[in-house]
């Protein structure tokens, strides 16, 4: 989830990167594909952590293209500063959540009246 806003930002930018500046055609449709695939990649990698791995591998063949289809610097620091950004979010460890009965333990704590109910304070003099 915390990756999504970074992904808002580079969708957008692969697939409207071609208007920027000038690019060959092979290096404008790899990234408006990388940017069509990741759009239908993305919201399945949030709650089916098993599809992030695709998400590195797309940023790591984008990433990679530099070295087939040359391009200007500007272009080629651009899909491999992409293909980094995709490769860290699909090697991103999914988040996970640990629960607890209420009768084990204290809880968590939600309030200073509870904290210092279960964890009284020494008086410092």
């Amino acid at each position: 989830m915390r990756f999504v806003p970074v992904f808002a930002l580079l969708a957008p930018w692969l697939l409207f990167e071609p208007l920027i500046h000038p690019m060959r055609m092979g290096k404008a449709v790899i990234g408006i594909v990388t940017a069509l695939l990741c759009l239908a990649i993305t919201p399945l990698a949030i709650g089916a952590p098993q599809m992030r791995p695709a998400l590195s591998v797309i940023g790591g063949v984008l990433a990679v293209s530099n070295f087939f289809i040359p391009d200007s610097l500007s272009v080629m620091a651009s899909h491999v500063a992409s293909g980094a950004i995709l490769m860290l979010i699909g090697s991103a460890p999914a988040p996970f959540s640990t629960y607890t009965r209420e009768g084990e333990g204290p809880g968590p704590v939600t309030s200073t009246a509870r904290a210092l109910l279960h964890e009284p304070q020494s008086d410092p003099a």
